[in-house]
């Protein structure tokens, strides 16, 4: 903040620019100083006491509005995704949740809101909003001086809850329903995510060069945004991988390529059509008188398949795309034969 000197007097005035309370840019000029360091020392008391206003200005915004000026702060940050999923929790639980200044809304508030998440949404749901909560709180005691900050004596979201059973089909039931999706592009899908265990993500991003012989490659993952088809990199690191595919997927995928209209190199195999795996799954269901899954359980059905055959647990974890072969324990830890008595027979054979 350097002071300059006015020749014609020898006296030292400061000329600079400040944002001031409604976050606009101004330029302040002060003249008539003896010393140098006096016109310094007034800039930076000048700068020091409209950053105060400032964020006394914006701490003492209502509710909503502060939310509002927390999205623009922070905005550029995230990805598309990220952003899209960020804008439905702010919308449907953020924004309606208070409506007085940011500065009066105290621990006991939050904390009676916090409590009610759960009566109406899972543990999980119920955490990731009030994160969301948290995140606010933290950005305006770190950018606009809120103290104290009332969400840090607040309790999250702890109530227990039974974790819901994880859906799949067996191989009999895949058999049963996939001879009952009429529609070829759904049932090629299908039955790529069942030999496969890939994410819907990555399925909807392969083109058709993504096949080498009997070789899938993972590299993106699709996202529709706002109307939009958007590919990015997969979920994480380890989601970059290469999957081989059975004969049944291959047939099913060349069946598929002699009837589709893309079949160039770049076209993508399966084109973005809304719901048309959730279709086929209800229609295959329906026919063949099997328990309805979500899509992702297709990915749960190729893990239980390879597990019951008894698949190394290291190689499965590659083929899914997970970080850690931990992660697949964890999530089909149930999946595995639980009968210790099967183990005791396994040592027993070494006594015959």
């Amino acid at each position: 903040m350097p002071a300059y000197q006015d020749k014609s007097n020898k006296t030292w005035y400061c000329k600079f620019y400040y944002t001031d309370a409604e976050g606009r840019s101004r330029q302040k000029l002060k003249r008539g100083f003896k010393l140098k360091r006096d016109a310094e020392a007034w800039e930076r008391q000048f700068i020091h006491d409209q950053r105060m206003k400032s964020e006394h200005a914006a701490v003492s915004l209502p509710w909503p509005d502060f939310v509002d000026l927390y999205i623009k702060d922070t905005d550029k940050r995230l990805a598309a995704h990220s952003r899209q999923t960020r804008s439905y929790t702010i919308k449907n639980h953020i924004r309606p949740a208070f409506s007085q200044p940011l500065n009066e809304i105290s621990s006991s508030t939050i904390q009676a809101w916090t409590n009610n998440l759960t009566d109406e949404y899972s543990l999980t749901h119920s955490r990731n909003i009030y994160k969301q909560m948290r995140a606010v709180f933290n950005h305006a005691m770190r950018l606009y001086g809120l103290t104290p900050n009332p969400c840090h004596r607040v309790q999250p979201p702890t109530k227990r809850e039974t974790p819901p059973e994880m859906q799949f089909w067996t191989y009999d039931e895949f058999s049963q329903a996939i001879s009952h999706v009429d529609d070829l592009k759904a049932k090629t899908a299908i039955i790529l995510l069942y030999w496969s265990g890939i994410r819907k993500g990555e399925l909807l991003a392969l083109t058709w060069s993504d096949i080498q012989g009997n070789i899938l490659n993972i590299d993106k993952s699709y996202q529709r945004i706002d109307r939009n088809d958007v590919v990015t990199p997969p979920k994480t690191a380890s989601s970059v991988r290469q999957v081989i595919l059975p004969s049944q997927a291959l047939k099913a995928l060349t069946e598929w390529h002699s009837v589709s209209a893309g079949t160039s190199e770049s076209d993508p195999i399966f084109p973005w059509e809304k719901r048309f795996i959730e279709d086929g799954i209800q229609q295959a269901a329906e026919r063949a008188s099997i328990k309805r899954i979500r899509v992702h359980d297709l990915r749960h059905s190729h893990a239980s398949y390879l597990i019951s055959k008894g698949a190394n647990i290291k190689l499965v974890s590659t083929r899914l795309g997970h970080k850690k072969t931990s992660v697949t324990l964890d999530t089909y830890s149930h999946m595995f034969p639980s009968d210790e008595q099967s183990i005791v027979d396994i040592m027993e054979k070494e006594n015959k």
